[in-house]
């Protein structure tokens, strides 16, 4: 809000935070953003625009001066709107609200009416001397309703009787088909289930993009090297040059080592990164809160999907970048070739070098730009990549 405070004043605007929306979670500090109306960068106004884009919220007149309202959603850690906790069942509303469910004084079952209900049903919450039912929670009319949390907050649940033995029967000696059969209550999750089958199916989507990264590299690096490799040992007795299996699967490393019969060794090390959680703090220039945000690698717009680097006998490497291509399922692959600069007061040799799999993200950023090393980033070429090998062989 200072911010805001400081743009209205200096430039004559009238800008208004709104700070009433909040989201209860007892992990976050009370108090800070959860969200906003316009993502963080936005540009509220520029003088060089003959016409402004659009921001939620906000307008302009001919004179420049900007009006409307921003608005704040903020952690609560106070208080719980109707809406947040609607249609959850009592377990799953206890663990929102950090309750212990082997505690029976904050836990409590009802019996009365259980029968109509199924286990864990919410009957009502109780906080402060009050009740809310969940009826009453469940009325659209009152989404806008509130809960003032504390300590001794109390979720009531309703528990039907389950059928048990009271004695468990021997069973020894006796056919299991001649036994009486008994009706079997099953609990289920559904909330906890749905997100089961989320993740499976998310878990699925990334083993196939693994299964094509892994293919591309099969079919742009693995055969070419074969191949020659190949020719090489039927035309040669005197000695034969080994490269290991590739095999097409879910794997997230890549080896391809290949021994030439000087004793040299020859390494490729992919990795796919479709997988990894990519994650950087950022502040909000309006508001100035630090906030984290999720985020995935990209190289000329497009995501990698995959990087690494080959590596000639130590005589040579450079990096190897697979990114996403609309015009090709197995991907696009770059070569990135670094050098050492004239800034660079501790060189790296021998040059040509690859940067580190630590590295590689955040030497991407300096590509074309005055920095230690110079980077060339170039398509990818099978053709080279043969010849540095038959160099070596």
């Amino acid at each position: 809000a200072s911010y805001l405070d400081k743009l209205n004043r200096r430039y004559g605007w009238d800008i208004r935070l709104e700070t009433e929306n909040t989201v209860f979670d007892l992990t976050r500090a009370n108090g800070t953003v959860q969200s906003q109306s316009i993502p963080p960068g936005t540009a509220l106004y520029d003088p060089d625009r003959e016409k402004q884009e659009a921001v939620e919220g906000l307008e302009w007149d001919e004179a420049g001066k900007v009006t409307g309202t921003l608005s704040c959603t903020l952690y609560s850690s106070e208080k719980l709107r109707y809406s947040e906790i609607r249609g959850l069942n009592a377990y799953a509303l206890a663990q929102k609200l950090g309750i212990d469910t082997a505690d029976t004084s904050l836990f409590v079952k009802e019996d009365k009416g259980a029968d109509e209900h199924d286990y864990f049903d919410l009957a009502f919450v109780e906080a402060a001397g009050k009740k809310v039912s969940a009826q009453v929670l469940g009325k659209k009319e009152n989404m806008d309703g509130e809960i003032a949390y504390s300590g001794d907050i109390k979720v009531h649940y309703y528990a039907p009787p389950f059928f048990y033995w009271k004695k468990l029967p021997d069973f020894v000696g006796k056919n299991i088909s001649d036994l009486k059969s008994h009706p079997v209550y099953v609990y289920i999750d559904e909330k906890n289930r749905k997100i089961e089958i989320e993740n499976t199916k998310r878990q699925e989507a990334i083993n196939e993009r693994k299964k094509t990264i892994n293919y591309s590299i099969y079919e742009n690096i693995y055969i070419p090297i074969k191949e020659l490799i190949d020719d090489f040992n039927k035309l040669y007795a005197s000695g034969k040059i080994n490269i290991t299996d590739y095999s097409v699967s879910t794997d997230t490393f890549s080896n391809i080592r290949i021994n030439t019969i000087s004793s040299k060794r020859i390494e490729i090390e992919i990795h796919s990164i479709v997988d990894k959680i990519f994650k950087r703090e950022r502040q909000d220039q309006f508001f100035g809160n630090i906030y984290e945000e999720e985020y995935r690698p990209m190289l000329k717009g497009k995501e990698i999907l995959a990087w690494g680097m080959i590596n000639y006998a130590d005589e040579l490497s450079y990096n190897l970048i697979l990114v996403n291509d609309n015009e090709n399922i197995y991907g696009k692959w770059y070569q990135l070739k670094n050098s050492n600069s004239a800034f660079n007061q501790i060189p790296r040799t021998p040059e040509i070098f690859a940067f580190e799999f630590n590295e590689i993200e955040k030497e991407l950023h300096y590509i074309n730009v005055m920095h230690i090393y110079n980077s060339v980033l170039e398509e990818y070429n099978k053709d080279e990549m043969i010849e540095n090998m038959e160099k070596i062989i």
